[in-house]
Order: structure tokens, then C-alpha cells, then sequence
């Protein structure tokens, strides 16, 4: 069991919104958290894969993804660049 304290106007918009939604505060609080939560955990994850990719040391050049993006809504749009750029190319 958690216990928080609200501030007098988030209270009274989380009364009106139960009001609403025939649903109890704690339900709506319950839910929200559980969002909240659920966005972190994807936003870590995709954090991670992220800096998993970044170690292997590939990426795309600026021009590249320039050139990509420039492309966006014309008729000759660009495919997504493939990495240009190996940081542990020895060349």
C-alpha cells in the first residue's frame, strides 16, 4: 500500500475525471502509474538497444541522414541510410 498526497486542484481534477469516467481515484492513480511505468521501461529499453548499437561502432554520416531527411514528401524519396561510418575502421 502506497499513500501520496495531492495537491487541492490535481485532487479535484482527479475527483471530477473519476466523476466522469464512473471509476474511483485509485483506479485512475493505479492506471496512470502503471502507463508511466510501462513508458519507462520502453524508453530504458530502447536506451539500451540503442547504446548496444552505438558500442558496435557503426553509424550513419551527417550527410547521409541529411540527405535522407531532405528527401522526405519529394517523389524521389530516399530509402534510410545504412551506416557510412565504422569507428573502428582502421582506414
Amino acid at each position: 500500500m502506497i499513500s501520496l498526497t495531492l495537491t487541492g486542484e490535481l485532487e479535484e481534477r482527479l475527483k471530477a475525471a473519476a466523476d466522469e469516467t464512473d471509476t474511483t481515484a485509485p483506479e485512475i492513480v493505479a492506471r496512470a502509474v502503471e502507463h508511466y511505468l510501462d513508458l519507462r521501461e520502453v524508453r530504458l529499453n530502447s536506451a539500451r538497444a540503442a547504446a548496444a548499437e552505438a558500442d558496435k561502432g557503426y553509424f550513419v554520416s551527417q550527410a547521409k541522414m541529411h540527405a535522407w531527411v531532405d528527401s522526405w514528401g519529394t517523389a524521389d524519396e530516399l530509402p534510410p541510410p545504412e551506416a557510412d561510418i565504422n569507428c573502428f575502421s582502421t582506414h
